[in-house]
């Protein structure tokens, strides 16, 4: 499943609510690997008359960072405390800074 910016914050709220570990990592792996498809939506055949400008690789990159740095500052996220993939992907963060 491809992630769109319009479908990323419904999973978080349930999993927040759940305070379910694996499904978070799993979801949260699969948006930042297909955090390029964000313009996705330009392609929908509803906005074909529209023109966009192309999405830099630059920008998904300063988009999957400032997302993991929301979640790292999140207290919707203290459940993730302890797990040693989510404190990987979180030092991510500080690495890419």
């Amino acid at each position: 499943m491809a992630w769109s910016a319009y479908n990323i914050k419904i999973p978080y709220t349930v999993l927040a609510g759940r305070k379910d570990v694996e499904e978070t990592i799993r979801i949260t792996k699969e948006l930042l690997e297909n955090i390029h498809t964000l313009g996705g939506v330009s392609k929908s055949f509803l906005y074909e008359h529209l023109q966009y400008k192309s999405i830099e690789p630059s920008f998904c990159d300063r988009v999957k960072k400032e997302l993991l740095a929301c979640m790292k500052d999140k207290d919707s996220f203290a459940y993730m405390e302890g797990c040693e993939e989510w404190e990987r992907m979180m030092q991510e963060v500080e690495t890419t800074s």
